[in-house]
């Protein structure tokens, strides 16, 4: 599930967005220190009940982060899956910067995109009226260059939930210098 990159234990992760819980109960199986933010406490309530070792590691900040958020703290490596396609494009820029603000330099940013999503009205919303934005890759390359960011890797995948109509772009990056 989680590329080579972060095969090396004991680097410690952040999981954006991390909803259910189950990437950062992963990453510390593996052996990392791993934190997620997660804004929906009701998400962060169920999370800690189903992986009680996420106590005390799961915050309720949302993108783009706050300056508050993880204060004089930096990363290894950041995770954004499934995440970054809910902001509105006006944010995207911020979002990106923040993520820069909490990594250290040499640190990876992995971020996962719809890549097919044909169940989108003309809004860019699902059935649960959440918003998709569209970003092409060429826009994501251009939005993390402009904060630091050079591209490492990409990949595209099916969907892991199993609906053959949906694909995934995910994205690879190390961040080169704090500013």
């Amino acid at each position: 599930h989680f590329p080579g990159v972060f095969s090396r234990p004991g680097l410690k992760l952040l999981d954006i967005g991390c909803g259910s819980g189950s990437d950062v109960s992963r990453l510390l199986a593996m052996g990392h220190d791993a934190f997620g933010t997660e804004p929906v406490e009701h998400l962060r309530n169920e999370a800690i009940r189903a992986f009680p070792e996420l106590k005390g590691r799961l915050f309720p900040f949302a993108l783009p982060l706050p300056d508050e958020a993880f204060r004089n703290e930096y990363f290894d490596g950041i995770i954004c899956s499934a995440v970054f396609m809910h902001l509105s494009p006006d944010l995207h820029d911020s979002a990106a910067a923040g993520i820069g603000r909490r990594l250290k330099t040499g640190g990876d940013l992995l971020i996962s995109l719809p890549g097919r999503r044909p169940d989108l009205n003309s809004s860019h919303r699902d059935s649960q009226q959440r918003l998709f934005s569209p970003i092409s890759s060429r826009e994501c390359l251009s939005l993390f260059r402009r904060h630091s960011f050079s591209f490492s890797h990409y990949w595209e995948t099916g969907d892991a939930l199993d609906r053959p109509e949906v694909t995934w772009r995910t994205f690879l990056f190390h961040f080169q210098k704090h500013e």
